[in-house]
This record gives C-alpha cells, structure tokens and sequence, in this order.
C-alpha cells in the first residue's frame, strides 16, 4: 500500500510526532508497504508532476526526524525557517501526496491533528486516514464537553454508538407516532427497552 504518515505539523507536541511517526513509517516500510513520512507543516518542496515518486523513495522521507530530540521547539524560528510565505498550516504538496496515497496514517499531535479540522478537511476530498472522524475529534478535545458526556453516561462509554442507537431510535418512534399514531406495541417495547 501507499502511505502516507503524516506527522510534525506546527504544535508544541512537533517533536514527538515526528519521532512516533518515523516509528510507525519504519515498522510500515518493513513489511512491504511504500510507506512516507511527511512533515505536515513544512510539506515536501517536490515536482508536482512526479510525486509518486515520493513513495518510492530509499529513506521513506524518515530523514526529517533523524536528529529529533524530543523537546518544546522554537515555533517562530520553525515558522521563518519555512519556504514561501504560505499562511496555511499545511505545507507543499501535502494535500496532493494525502490524496494520491492508498491511506493518510494521522500521527500528528496537537490541535492540529487532533481537533477535527483536517479530518474535515479530508473528509471533503475524499482523503482516507486512520483514527477517528471529525466529529469524534472536535468532541474528544473540548474537554468538557468530554468529561462530562462520558461520565454522565456510562452506557455509551461502554458501547461507542450507543448514543447514536439511541437518537435514532427516539426520532422513527417519534415519526411514527406522529404519522401513524401508534406503532405496533412489539415494536414500540423493543424501542423503549433500548432507550
């Protein structure tokens, strides 16, 4: 397969990504696959007509994390050491070598992994990843929101979509009681043992 790991990105956690994300390319490049590591933020300054090159490329792109040492980097010097004058927080042809691999492998940190924006953002351009969608996201890094909701029911910490399940539910019965005025009582029992 192709992959791309998408790691770096411009957050404090930039370090660390990019070190997770040369473990995962590596192990991924080990067992066959055309496997890249791309720097979400500084992007990959390519010929846009040859970018399938990229995947098959002898070092995998690991290059950019072979110094890292894990510490809080300098996020202005990173910004001006950067090419262009770009205002995005995605860099060249990262869009473009997402879209052409098989599966984007999210091993970003930060808000800019983790806050739903660029899984949004795939999700329109029919971009495929790993990890959760948008939504589950946006949800799991308002952390109210989070503690809160998964707290004040258990349920549905225990059974993901349980929520879900249970919305449904509530809106055919309510539609088919305003439309029908009655369901059958077997099914309106099922529904009711499940809400």
């Amino acid at each position: 397969m192709k992959i791309i790991v998408l790691a770096g990105g411009y957050s404090n956690e930039r370090d660390v990504s990019l070190n997770s994300g040369a473990s995962v390319c590596k192990a991924l490049r080990e067992r066959g696959h055309q496997a890249y590591l791309l720097d979400a933020f500084m992007g990959l300054d390519w010929d846009s007509n040859k970018l399938e090159e990229v995947f098959n490329q002898e070092d995998g792109g690991l290059g950019i994390a072979a110094d890292i040492q894990i510490k809080e980097p300098d996020l202005d010097a990173l910004w001006a050491s950067r090419p262009g004058d770009s205002l995005s927080y995605l860099g060249p042809n990262v869009l473009e070598l997402c879209s052409m691999a098989d599966i984007t492998f999210m091993a970003l940190h930060g808000s800019l992994g983790e806050n739903g924006k660029l899984q949004s953002a795939f999700d329109i351009l029919g971009i495929r990843y790993t990890g959760p969608n948008s939504l589950g996201c946006a949800l799991s890094m308002d952390k109210g929101v989070d503690r809160t909701d998964a707290w004040s029911h258990p349920t549905e910490m225990l059974f993901p979509g349980y929520s879900m399940l249970r919305s449904l539910l509530q809106m055919v019965t309510g539609k088919c009681i305003r439309r029908c005025g009655r369901l059958a009582p077997s099914v309106l029992a099922w529904c009711k043992s499940r809400l």
